[in-house]
């Protein structure tokens, strides 16, 4: 386990990418609203992508975040933007050791975490299902109603230098060449042109 999946950390996704492939889960779970938020706790970097997409099951979660939970073969919807089942994971890895996701699809909450570096020391395919009072050390809330939010946390993968271990300026930076990449890619939506729902984004 812990080599397969350091080798999934190296499918080649910059970080606008990883990012915007996060957003096509959220365009495809129908959000109209996809907040982007980002910080830093003890100066290391998170980043939380939050939708008011029509969320997910325990047993939903739990398939979505299992590598490989998609067949390629099979038939998809036409709003289905993914096709591997590999797009939430493989992007998440490629930027963070630990990656959270929490949704709600009614009142139940349901949240689950992969944490690579437990991975590497077990040599298992462990994930951790969250406990209430594990969200009180989460940097943003849970959705308050139906939707999903997708935390990033230990980023290890950025070459950034300035104050604490990544610079608040830098990451500042990346996150404006961010925000100008998710324009061009997603414009169609943020505007509602040729008949695509309109979004905030």
């Amino acid at each position: 386990a812990s080599v397969m999946i350091e080798a999934m950390r190296d499918i080649g996704y910059s970080f606008d990418s990883a990012v915007a492939d996060i957003i096509d889960n959220s365009i495809a779970a129908g959000a109209q609203n996809i907040d982007l938020r980002y910080g830093w706790k003890a100066d290391l970097p998170w980043i939380a992508i939050i939708d008011d997409g029509c969320g997910m099951s325990r047993d939903e979660l739990l398939e979505a975040m299992r590598p490989g939970s998609k067949d390629p073969r099979h038939e998809r919807a036409a709003h289905d933007l993914g096709r591997f089942g590999l797009g939430l994971k493989t992007a998440s890895f490629s930027q963070c050791r630990e990656l959270t996701a929490l949704t709600r699809q009614s009142e139940e909450l349901n949240g689950m975490r992969w944490d690579l570096d437990r991975v590497s020391a077990t040599n298992k395919w462990e994930i951790t299902e969250l406990l209430e009072s594990d969200l009180q050390d989460l940097p943003v809330a849970p959705p308050p109603q139906r939707g999903t939010a997708i935390i990033w946390r230990k980023i290890d993968r950025l070459e950034l230098t300035g104050i604490g271990e990544i610079g608040h300026d830098a990451f500042n930076e990346l996150m404006s060449i961010v925000r100008q990449h998710l324009a061009r890619i997603f414009h169609r939506f943020l505007s509602g042109e040729l008949g695509h729902k309109k979004i905030r984004m």
